[in-house]
């Protein structure tokens, strides 16, 4: 960091507001396409030297906007199951709160080593899981099915709360295994994801974790 505030002649305040700024940008960007912007904006904001529990608080905050604009765009296109996803929003809720009451809990000095691993896990996931999908196969997700939707949505939110980076690949992965298409299986994660995001932000902000 030094050598870039010797070359650019910027204040290191600033120089940090304008990378931050540049990596949110692009995490929105990605994260709004695939999902996983948090293996952008998270460890962006923890080279600040913000506590983990703090960095992650703060990266909820900017996240909820781009799954917020994400989320109205599939939305007016029409594109969301409602009736598959109105049942699974509690459970993401309540996961994504335990997740957050969890990670705070934990002292900084344990936090930030398994944010690394995970980060590591989540990044090779990414890359090497290629299994998009094309048609959409879905039909009404109900009886054994719907369970198991159900319990993914609340392992997925208490993920989220806890760490976070690539909840929305992982939401979009488990919806195409149900049967949705790509495009179908982005809207559908997106709401999940915007209601993670804000079940966790309600906790970091009661708790003061968010900068």
């Amino acid at each position: 960091m030094e050598w870039l505030i010797a070359v650019t002649g910027i204040p290191f305040d600033i120089l940090i507001l304008v990378l931050l700024a540049i990596a949110g940008a692009f995490a929105g960007f990605v994260d709004s396409i695939v999902g996983g912007g948090g293996l952008i904006s998270v460890p962006a904001m923890l080279l600040t030297n913000l506590p983990p529990s703090m960095a992650l608080g703060s990266n909820k905050l900017s996240s909820i906007f781009g799954a917020g604009s994400a989320s109205i765009t599939f939305l007016r296109n029409h594109m969301v199951d409602f009736s598959l996803v109105r049942k699974l929003l509690p459970f993401t809720f309540i996961g994504s709160m335990l997740g957050t009451l969890a990670v705070v809990s934990l002292p900084p000095l344990y936090v930030k080593p398994i944010i690394i691993v995970l980060l590591v896990c989540v990044t090779l996931f990414v890359v090497f899981k290629k299994n998009w999908g094309e048609i959409n196969r879905t039909s009404q997700v109900a009886g054994k099915a719907l369970y198991i939707c159900m319990a993914f949505a609340l392992g997925i939110g208490i993920y989220d709360g806890f760490i976070g980076p690539g909840t929305g690949t992982f939401l979009i992965m488990g919806f195409i295994f149900t049967g949705f298409d790509f495009l179908h299986a982005s809207a559908n994660a997106k709401i999940l994801n915007f209601t993670s995001n804000l079940a966790s932000l309600i906790v970091f902000f009661y708790l003061g974790h968010v900068n």
